[in-house]
Parts: C-alpha cells; sequence; structure tokens
C-alpha cells in the first residue's frame, strides 16, 4: 500500500548550497525544505545527505561534471519530476539546475511554487491528492 502511495507522488529533486557556508545548516535546510515538500506531495531527494557518504568514502572534488558526486547527481536528476532550488551560491546546485533545464524538468525557486504545480499535475481521486485533503482537514 505504502508504495502505490509513493508511486503517486511526484519526485523531486532539492539543489542548494552545500559547502558555501556552514554544511551543516545548508544540510538542515535542505531538510527543511523536503519536510515541506513531503507535506505537498511530493518525494523528495535530498543529494545533501551524499555528504556523510563522502565523509566515510571521500571522493573528487564536485565542482566538475565529470566528478562522481556531479555524475550520481545527474543520473538521479534523470528520474526526477521536478527541481526545488534553494537559494544560495552553489556551483554545483547551479550544474544542477543546468542539468535540470537541459532534460525539460520544471525548477521552483519557492515551496509555492511547487504547491501550485502539484496541484496543477495531481488531479483530486489520485492518491497524493487524497492525501493533501486528509490532511488539510485534520
Amino acid at each position: 500500500m505504502l508504495l502505490r502511495k509513493l508511486a503517486a507522488r511526484p519526485l523531486i529533486y532539492v539543489a542548494g548550497p552545500l559547502s558555501q557556508g556552514v554544511v551543516a545548516t545548508n544540510i538542515r535546510t535542505a531538510l527543511l525544505a523536503a519536510e515541506q515538500l513531503w507535506e505537498l506531495g511530493f518525494v523528495p531527494h535530498v543529494p545533501h545527505l551524499t555528504h556523510f557518504w563522502n565523509f566515510a568514502l571521500p571522493h573528487e572534488d564536485t565542482r566538475h561534471e565529470d566528478a562522481f558526486w556531479m555524475q550520481l547527481d545527474f543520473a538521479m536528476l534523470e528520474h526526477c519530476d521536478c527541481m526545488m532550488r534553494l537559494p544560495g551560491p552553489s556551483i554545483g546546485a547551479d550544474m544542477e539546475e543546468d542539468k535540470a533545464q537541459s532534460l525539460g524538468i520544471p525548477i521552483f525557486h519557492d515551496v509555492s511554487e511547487a504547491e501550485a504545480w502539484i496541484g496543477f499535475v495531481c488531479p483530486i481521486g489520485s492518491a497524493t491528492a487524497i492525501n493533501l485533503s486528509a490532511r488539510n482537514n485534520r
């Protein structure tokens, strides 16, 4: 049952700063956005969490398209329905946004844009629409 509900939810890629500024703060910001997006009916993918993978098994610098992490991120983007671009300077997030544009993936810069989009693409009667209306009646 859970898998069917997840399948009805659009997959959204959360792009934003990681290494510019305080890494822990940037990860928390991305996770807060992911929480909001989940509540709206999305399945968020937060690439910031690969920070912990890189901590355990370091890979080369990510600031070029051929880097391990960028290749992983680009592969994931190909499966996403849309992207949330968080504010702030980021070479990696800029490359991810460029890749999303080349794939024709909608890019949002505010949660309200994502909310409007999901309301449009998830018609009443879908699992997501039912879950959202149930949440609004609490």
